[in-house]
């Protein structure tokens, strides 16, 4: 379980750093286009799927069957929906604009490399 939260440390720390980055520009009061908010819902999507992806990854590695075989039941959407909103946040990294961008790619690959990571350590 220390091993999930330290590989999952650096997408946190992203996450962090864009919603703070997100919040500074919105007390500005600057007025934001369309890109700009498309970019701010993909936050808000990453950051939704971070906690269902620790939660996923918790319940894997503490299940009993670890990551031997597929997901099943509620987890199996819980994986599905996961997946569903990784690609939502790589699409509003792509289309979106401005300084959250940049952070919203770096949490894709530090997330996406801190899962294969921790499935390859706890498989049995």
């Amino acid at each position: 379980m220390v091993a999930l939260i330290v590989l999952n440390v650096p997408a946190a720390l992203c996450l962090g750093f864009g919603w703070w980055i997100a919040l500074q520009k919105r007390t500005e009061g600057q007025e934001r286009d369309w890109r700009h908010r498309v970019c701010f819902y993909a936050l808000i999507a990453a950051t939704l799927g971070l906690v269902l992806d620790l939660t996923f990854l918790a319940h894997g590695c503490t299940g009993g069957r670890s990551f031997l075989g597929p997901p099943e039941g509620i987890w199996l959407i819980v994986g599905r929906t996961n997946g569903v909103i990784w690609v939502l946040s790589l699409l509003g990294a792509i289309i979106g604009k401005g300084k959250v961008r940049s952070v919203l790619f770096l949490y894709l690959l530090t997330s996406i490399g801190a899962n294969y990571l921790f499935m390859a350590s706890t498989m049995d």
